[in-house]
């Protein structure tokens, strides 16, 4: 059955790896560094991270009705860089996590299921041919990297520097000096306007080096950037080289949704050079 499978052996799926993820269980290390097994944490991840979120804004308490600004002051406009993907957040957000629950208990299912079906199978041929060695798996017309698509499965949002026209993901890389993957866990104003943002990091794509080596960093962005940042969120962060291009700040499900592209990109940026702004 698809439960009994050994890691470390020709005998698994990448379903494998998404049940493991799913369960908890361990995984060798050569596994544990498979692009496809590190997706389907990250989305897990940003699964449990939601359904917190969502428990949070549920239990909250109603908040009074808002003091109306004086006639005098003019209203505050948003830059048009900040998303608005926080309205109508608590619907969003249901229909989100029910969606991602679904999945992944229907590829869980079908999953032991298809391990079930292939048993019997193998049980019947052996019956009706006698004995012979052992079966091997022909993998049917599994296609793999279906069962990680998970919460990534959206396009980025068109408001940030990633899904401007005329450059790739490669050469958005090469053009950082810092693009950094993690959780937010301290945000402070500063004096000149700029934000300085504490990361845990979960994942350093610019400049490439362990996450032991620097397991936190704080990065001074401009307000209307980290305007979008809440503590305990998940965001990746990209400096660029060149001043024209300035800041983004990818959060939530976003950065699900880049986070295959960027380690798909990653060997090519590192062949690549930046000598002139992508805007």
């Amino acid at each position: 059955m698809a439960g009994d499978k050994s890691f470390g052996t020709d005998a698994y799926e990448p379903d494998d790896l998404l049940m493991a993820a799913i369960t908890g269980t361990d995984v060798p290390d050569e596994l544990a560094h498979d692009a496809g097994y590190q997706a389907a944490l990250g989305d897990l991840d940003q699964l449990r991270c939601a359904l917190r979120e969502l428990g949070d804004e549920l239990a909250a308490e109603p908040a009074g009705e808002p003091v109306p600004a004086p006639a005098a002051v003019p209203p505050r406009v948003r830059p048009a860089r900040v998303r608005t993907r926080r309205l109508f957040a608590v619907s969003v957000r249901v229909a989100v996590a029910a969606c991602a629950l679904a999945l992944f208990g229907g590829l869980f299912w079908l999953g032991a299921q298809n391990g079930m079906n292939l048993d019997a199978a193998d049980s019947d041929k052996s019956a009706g041919e006698g004995v012979r060695g052992p079966a091997h798996d022909s993998g049917g017309d599994h296609k793999e990297g279906e069962g990680q698509k998970g919460a990534a499965s959206r396009a980025p949002d068109s408001d940030s520097a990633q899904s401007d026209a005329g450059f790739s993901r490669a050469e958005q890389i090469a053009c950082t000096k810092i693009l950094v993957e993690g959780k937010a866990t301290k945000l402070v104003p500063r004096k000149d306007g700029k934000v300085d943002v504490t990361v845990k990091v979960d994942r350093w794509y610019r400049p490439e080096r362990a996450v032991a080596e620097e397991p936190t960093m704080t990065v001074a962005l401009p307000a209307p950037v980290a305007s979008d940042i809440e503590r305990g969120e998940l965001v990746l962060i990209s400096v660029y080289r060149h001043a024209e291009d300035g800041y983004d700040a990818e959060t939530g499900w976003g950065v699900g949704d880049v986070r295959p592209e960027l380690l798909e990109a990653l060997p090519e940026s590192r062949t690549l050079d930046c000598p002139k702004p992508l805007r």
